[in-house]
C-alpha cells in the first residue's frame, strides 16, 4: 500500500537524539506512513542507532555532508507518499500529529501546504508557540513575515514541482521555499501544538557573516523571485526582522555598538513593525543595561 505520508528526518551527528525522533513517528496513531532518515555525513554512531529499528517502513540513507537542504531534497526525491513532512532529529511529533494532519487534508481537494502549531520544550516545560493571526495578509506574505519551522510543515508532493529547498542558504532556506510554494498553492493551518521542539540549549549559532549573508540575501532573493506577488510592506517587515536577528547576535556576543546599529537599521527599514519592542531595546542599550538582560528580551 502506498503511504499517505512520507516523513523525512535529516540528521548530522545526532546519535544521542535521533532515536527519540524516530520513535515519535513509530508511535503515531495514524499508521500509513514511511520514514526516510537522511544521514548527512555523520561521524558518530548515527548509522548504528538508526539501523537498530527493524520496521520496514523506515529507510536509512547515508550521504557525504552536503547540508540540510540537500538532505531534505534527497528525501523528497526518494519519497512516495502523497504528503511529505519534515522532522528535525532534535524534535518529536505528538502521537496524534499525522492523524490531525490527515483530518485537515480531507477538507481540501487541492495540493496544499499545511502548517501546525508547535511547542518548545525548555527545562521540561512545554511553551506553546501559537500560529499568529493572518489578518488580511496573503499566505505568501504571512509566511515571509512569520517563521514556520520546518517540522511544522507537511506539503503535498505535487507542490515540489514548483521548487525544492534552495541550497544557496544555510539559514532561512525553508522560509524561502514556503513563500515560493504559497504563491501557487493554498495554505492550511492546524493550530494544535502537535510538534515538540526540544531546546537543549546547544543548537548551533551561526557566525555573524553567515547571518548577515543568509538573512539579507534571503530577503533580496525572495523579493526578486516573488516580488510581483509580495506586498512591499511585507518585504520591509521581513528585512526589519532580519536586521533584528543581527542586532541580537551582536548583543549576545557582547557588542553593544553593533546591537544599537542594527536595531536602528531595523527601525529605519520597518518603522511600523514591533515599534515598541525596538524602542525599548534601543533605550536599554543606550542606558547601559546589562547585555545579558537585554538578550533575554528576544
Amino acid at each position: 500500500m502506498t503511504p499517505e505520508f512520507s516523513i523525512i528526518i535529516p540528521t548530522y551527528n545526532r546519535a544521542n537524539r535521533v532515536r527519540e525522533a524516530i520513535e515519535s513517528v513509530l508511535s503515531q496513531t495514524y499508521k500509513n506512513w514511511e520514514l526516510i532518515v537522511i544521514d548527512d555525513g555523520s561521524t558518530d554512531n548515527t548509522k548504528e542507532v538508526c539501523q537498530r529499528f527493524k520496521d520496514q517502513r523506515i529507510t536509512y540513507l547515508y550521504q557525504e555532508n552536503a547540508e540540510r537542504s540537500a538532505a531534505r531534497n534527497r528525501g523528497i526525491a526518494k519519497a512516495i507518499g502523497k504528503y511529505i513532512g519534515f522532522l528535525d532529529s532534535d524534535d518529536v511529533y505528538a502521537r496524534s500529529f499525522l492523524e490531525e494532519v490527515k483530518t485537515l487534508t480531507q477538507n481540501t481537494t487541492s495540493p496544499s501546504l499545511i502548517f501546525t502549531g508547535l511547542s518548545i520544550k525548555q527545562g521540561g516545560i512545554d511553551i506553546p508557540q501559537p500560529i499568529p493571526p493572518a489578518g488580511n495578509l496573503a499566505c505568501a506574505d504571512f509566511l515571509l513575515i512569520h517563521s514556520m519551522a520546518t517540522p511544522r510543515a507537511v506539503i503535498h508532493r505535487e507542490c515540489f514541482q514548483k521548487g525544492l529547498f534552495p541550497k544557496d542558504f544555510s539559514i532561512g532556506e525553508d522560509r524561502h521555499l514556503w513563500v515560493r510554494l504559497a504563491t501557487y498553492f493554498p495554505v492550511l493551518f492546524c493550530p494544535k501544538a502537535i510538534v515538540i521542539q526540544n531546546d537543549y540549549g546547544d543548537r548551533s549559532i551561526a557566525s555573524l557573516p553567515a547571518i548577515k549573508e543568509n538573512y539579507l540575501s534571503l530577503c533580496a532573493a525572495i523579493q526578486s523571485e516573488e516580488g510581483k506577488t509580495l506586498a512591499r510592506k511585507s518585504v520591509s517587515i521581513a528585512k526589519g526582522r532580519a536586521l533584528l536577528v543581527i542586532s541580537r547576535w551582536h548583543i549576545v556576543n557582547k557588542s553593544r555598538g553593533g546591537g544599537i546599529l542594527y536595531a536602528i537599521k531595523s527601525l529605519w527599514v520597518s518603522p511600523v513593525d514591533q515599534v515598541k519592542f525596538k524602542v525599548n531595546l534601543l533605550l536599554r542599550l543606550f542606558l547601559g543595561y546589562q547585555l545579558k538582560s537585554i538578550a533575554a528580551l528576544f
